[in-house]
This record gives C-alpha cells, structure tokens and sequence, in this order.
C-alpha cells in the first residue's frame, strides 16, 4: 500500500549557504565568502518532502508569491515528485529562510528571514477563499489522511479546518498556538513552546492532559531531548525516552515527526508504534544538518537501530 496524503499549510523555502570566513575589510563584523548554495521545500513543503521520501504519494496545498523564489521553489518540489495544488499570489512574496553555514563543518553562523505575510494578509485571504472554496472537491479524490502544518504565516484558518474535518479521513496537525481552531482533529503535535502558549498548567505533562480533553484530539507533545509524551482524548498517556544520539541541527524535527508518525499510522501500525518509529526518525534527522528528509530504510534498518 502506499499511503496518499494532503498536506496544506504555509510553504516556505529554505536556502543554505555554506561559506567560509574571510577577513572583513571593512570592520570587525564577521564575513562570509559563499562557497555553494543548495535550496529546499521548507515549512509544510518539508513535511511533504518528509513523506515522499518515505515513500507517500503526497499532495501539497498552500500559497506562493509570483516571484523568483516561489518559481525555485515548485522546481523543488518537482524535482522529488510533490503534486502541486499551490496557489500564486501577486502581491504575496514567496517566504525564505536564509541560513549561513560553515562550509568545512555545518556549524550555524546565522539565518536572514525574507517575506512578511502578516503585511499580506488581505492578498493571503483572498487566496485562502479560493482553496477553501475548493478543498472538498480536491480532497475526496481517495485521500488516506490529511496533515495540517501551521506555521503561523497566515493560510491556516478555522475555515480550512472545518473543510479539512467534513471530509471525512483523519486530520493531523502540527500546530501554531491558536488552539481553538484544531478543536476535535485526530491529533495535533505541539513542541513544549507551542503546549506553553496554549495551557496555563506548569507542568507540560499535564498541560497535554488538559488540552486533550479540552480540545477532543490526542496529542502528541515533542519534548526534545527529554522524547515525546502522548495523551489521549480517551485518557490514556504515555512517555517515550529520546533515542541517545549525537545531535548537530533539531531543524526540522517537527515536521519529520508528523510526517513519519502519520505515514506508519496511515499504513495500519498501531499508535504507539507510528510514535515510536516518529521517535526513531526525529533523532535520526538530528544527526544531519539542516532540513533532512529521513527514509524507510533508515528507520526500519537493523542499521540504524546500532547507531541509536
């Protein structure tokens, strides 16, 4: 079976430079001579690009701008086999997260952020309107599941929410911080950030507690190095340990995380087991720098269990 799979959310792009030092003529602040630049599908394009690497048909929905970077980034998405249900706005700009990098050794110098929507939030409803208007059509083409990623740039509305629901297959979300709008989806998966800015409770445990059963979801809370903690809407709960492992970059670990947890699910594997094996790929996504889609063969490896 391969699992087809609708990801909506803010599609982002991600470009790397990997430079090295070189001493600044002209003060003291740091230069960085660009030695190569690689660009990938960032935001909900990296959890898209997660399941096609696990081998999901996957589907994406969202907003670019009508510029260079939103034409960089559909050949991107392309060129690893993403269907594409993007829309292109002219007066949005196409997001990009910029990160400077060591050329020698991957360490982390910096990041530029180009693209503001919250200034385009007119254009973004307008747009959105149009996907809502469209979302029950396009997605009852023999979906398995549906994966909400909201990275709070404004596509994610109450109203995709609700179209999302009505078809009915299971919706997953990785959420931002407006609560209210994920009321009754499968299960959403906050890291501790996110959980802090939906409950007032102290301990993040129970904070999970709390908004499973406020919210009518399950959820599944990403807890860093400490593993993951899962509570159910039913009242069960449990916690899983990190894998132990070298840790360069936790860029993207999120989005690993609900893509994985969401393709095993969608195969038929228990809960607990698509957690576990979410568990797996988080850590191994750890070990690589930048956003690095993890594949089947090196969760389900032998292998890779000996490097863990």
């Amino acid at each position: 079976m391969q699992p087809k799979i609708a990801v909506l959310g803010d599609v982002l792009l991600d470009r790397y430079d990997y430079c090295e030092n070189r001493e600044n003529p002209e003060s003291s602040a740091p230069c960085h001579r660009v030695k190569s630049t690689i660009f990938l599908p960032g935001g909900a394009g990296n959890v898209a690009a997660n399941l096609a690497k696990l081998g999901a048909e996957v589907t994406l929905f969202g907003i670019v701008g009508n510029d260079e970077h939103g034409k960089k980034l559909i050949e991107e998405l392309s060129k690893i086999g993403i269907n594409q249900r993007l829309l292109t706005g002219n007066n949005v700009k196409t997001i990009v997260k910029q990160r400077i990098l060591s050329a020698s050794d991957g360490r982390y110098h910096g990041r530029l952020d180009f693209g503001d929507h919250a200034s385009e939030i007119e254009s973004i409803r307008a747009l959105r309107f149009q996907i809502v208007s469209r979302i029950s059509g396009l997605l009852t083409n023999g979906f398995d599941s549906i994966i909400i990623s909201d990275y709070d740039k404004g596509f994610i509305s109450q109203e995709i929410i609700n179209e999302t629901k009505k078809i009915g297959i299971p919706v997953y979300v990785d959420p931002k911080q407006n609560k209210n709008i994920y009321r009754g989806v499968e299960l959403i998966k906050p890291n501790r950030k996110e959980i802090a800015a939906m409950s007032n409770t102290i301990d993040d445990r129970e904070k999970a507690k709390e908004l499973a059963k406020e919210l009518d979801t399950n959820i599944l809370l990403t807890l860093g190095g400490e593993g993951m903690f899962f509570a159910g809407k039913d009242g069960s709960s449990f916690h899983l340990p990190a894998h132990k492992t070298e840790v360069l970059d936790v860029t993207g670990c999120g989005d690993t995380t609900i893509a994985t947890f969401v393709f095993y699910r969608t195969l038929g594997k228990s809960l607990k087991e698509s957690i576990e094996l979410a568990n797996k790929a988080a850590s191994i996504n750890a070990q690589h720098v930048g956003c690095y889609a993890v594949s089947r063969y090196e969760i389900e490896s032998p292998q890779s269990n000996k490097n863990l």
